[in-house]
């Protein structure tokens, strides 16, 4: 009974064990396969996300590749100078994108430049609305854009539509426009000497200076020409015949442009055939004539402003003569008085030799000390000549007294 009993418990207790062993297995295989589940779920994960990060990476670089390659045909910067906010589209502020885009519109692959005044003005507009902590990458651009496009400007800007160099451009601004521009071209062509900009204005400047240099010169020699100033009535006196106005002319025709500034002056020579001094001094006619003409008011007063200036020259040339004058006139003063103290004595009382000195030195000098004389003419000499004192009685170097009396022998002053 015991036996059965002992039996029946252990049975019991086997079955216990077994159902909880079983209970166990049935939670790990639970767990297992959550795992299993979790596995795939996680690996499907890492594979979509993989696809997605190479899709990202081939948008940026392809974005790199486009930004880089609207550079290459800006400027033909290499990557690896290029600035590091220009290296992808979606690093860049719209600002950065509209300078960008604009830029590359006005600025050619070959470096030439085509903008006008207004893309001038937006370009500026774009430059300076990019924020100033990256302003500094884009320094170089706008700068390079700045110098092109003003001596771009500029040069056009001295023709009219007809190609003809405006009335107000004179040789002396032409000359001083190019001297500016030939450092900024000289500091391009050290970098690149292939820049269409810059072959283009060698040859544009230099043919524009050539110009201006010449008509400076021509205009110079055909005032000295025309004019000189005379001396008493600084009236302008002409010394110019026709035969030098026509070589004038034939100058003025072998420039390269025409210029307006001289289009007066060439057309009153052409329509009047009287002589030059009527056109200088006869200024009524010079002044009707001159209301007929187009744009004569720059040219009129460019003239008149080289005469003032002539006229200045000439009476400051004036005033120096008529100085180094008044100075020799007050040496030569100086040693005539050195001679007379030499023939006077210290106390200025006794009697000099008055043979050495002018008539009316001597006059003066017998009339200052109070001193008595008397006059004997030579025969053939009368008070209307030109007189002066051959001789006296009185020995020289004797001392003045108050009964003094010095005759003195005039004769003619050859």
């Amino acid at each position: 009974m015991i036996n059965f009993i002992v039996r029946s418990n252990r049975n019991k207790m086997q079955r216990q064990t077994k159902h909880e062993n079983e209970k166990i297995l049935q939670s790990n295989k639970e767990w297992f396969k959550k795992i299993k589940v979790t596995y795939k779920v996680v690996s499907w994960l890492v594979i979509v996300g993989s696809i997605i990060m190479i899709g990202v990476t081939t948008v940026s670089i392809l974005n790199h590749y486009k930004i880089y390659d609207l550079e290459t045909k800006s400027n033909s910067t290499p990557m690896a100078e290029m600035d590091p906010s220009l290296l992808g589209l979606n690093n860049l502020t719209q600002a950065e994108k509209d300078f960008l885009t604009l830029y590359n519109q006005v600025m050619k692959t070959d470096g030439s430049i085509d903008a006008t005044s207004t893309q001038a003005e937006q370009l500026n507009n774009y430059y300076n609305t990019i924020s100033e902590n990256i302003r500094s990458n884009y320094v170089e651009k706008y700068q390079s854009f700045l110098d092109k496009y003003t001596i771009d400007s500029t040069y056009k800007s001295y023709f009219d539509k007809n190609g003809d160099i405006k009335a107000d451009v004179t040789p002396e601004k032409v000359m001083n426009f190019v001297n500016n521009s030939s450092k900024i071209i000289n500091r391009i062509n050290s970098t690149n000497k292939e820049d269409k900009f810059v072959k283009e204005y060698f040859t544009k400047l230099d043919d524009l200076q050539t110009d201006a240099y010449h008509l400076d010169q021509e205009l110079g020699e055909f005032t000295k020409l025309v004019t000189k100033v005379n001396d008493t009535t600084y009236n302008m006196t002409p010394t110019i015949a026709e035969s030098d106005i026509n070589n004038f002319k034939t100058k003025l025709t072998k420039l390269k442009y025409k210029w307006l500034s001289i289009a007066p002056l060439t057309q009153f020579l052409t329509a009047f055939n009287k002589p030059i001094k009527d056109m200088i001094l006869d200024r009524t006619k010079f002044e009707e004539y001159k209301k007929d003409l187009a744009e004569k008011e720059t040219a009129y007063a460019n003239w008149a402003q080289e005469r003032e200036t002539r006229r200045a020259n000439y009476e400051y040339n004036k005033t120096l003569q008529d100085e180094k004058a008044r100075q020799e006139e007050e040496k030569k003063n100086a040693e005539k008085d050195k001679d007379k103290k030499t023939n006077q004595s210290s106390d200025s009382k006794t009697i000099p030799d008055l043979t050495k000195y002018s008539y009316d030195d001597a006059m003066a000098w017998l009339k200052s000390n109070n001193v008595n004389y008397q006059i004997q003419y030579q025969n053939d000499t009368s008070p209307s000549d030109k007189l002066k004192i051959t001789g006296m009685t009185s020995n020289t170097g004797y001392t003045l007294t108050t009964d003094t009396t010095i005759s003195l022998i005039i004769g003619k002053d050859s």
